[in-house]
């Protein structure tokens, strides 16, 4: 009986290594992943905020100056721009968040994260 333990406590120790390196090496690519989405996700933010400034500066010159020429009220125009940049910015909210899944490091999590259940059936399999 007590050999039977040091031999699976061996097999365990025989196969630590390996099971550390391969979570590592998912670690070291997710994280590769993850930093390339985060990238990206500042790519969009960054354009996100470009459009808006733009869409602002437009706006005012353009859609202003030609409402308030036609007669409109300074704060009719005003509130049309306002609405149709906040419109612009909003568009943009969807894309942005389309890369944030992926900076979480959800593959690495699911595999160092072991269920209760799951953890004792594998264990009970390996050792008979």
């Amino acid at each position: 009986m007590l050999s039977k333990l040091a031999h699976t406590a061996g097999a365990i120790l025989d196969e630590l290594p390996g099971a550390v390196s391969d979570r590592v090496q998912l670690l070291v690519l997710e994280a590769r992943q993850a930093g390339r989405a985060a990238a990206r996700f500042l790519v969009v933010v960054m354009v996100g905020c470009l459009l808006f400034a733009t869409a602002w500066i437009t706006a005012c010159g353009a859609i202003g100056y030609a409402a308030i020429e036609r007669g409109a009220d300074w704060r009719w125009a005003a509130v049309t721009i306002i609405v149709a940049n906040v419109l612009a910015a909003i568009a943009v909210i969807p894309v942005a968040r389309g890369f944030l899944h992926r900076i979480a490091l959800p593959a690495t999590v699911r595999r160092l994260t072991v269920s209760p259940t799951a953890s004792s059936a594998e264990t009970g399999s390996k050792v008979r």
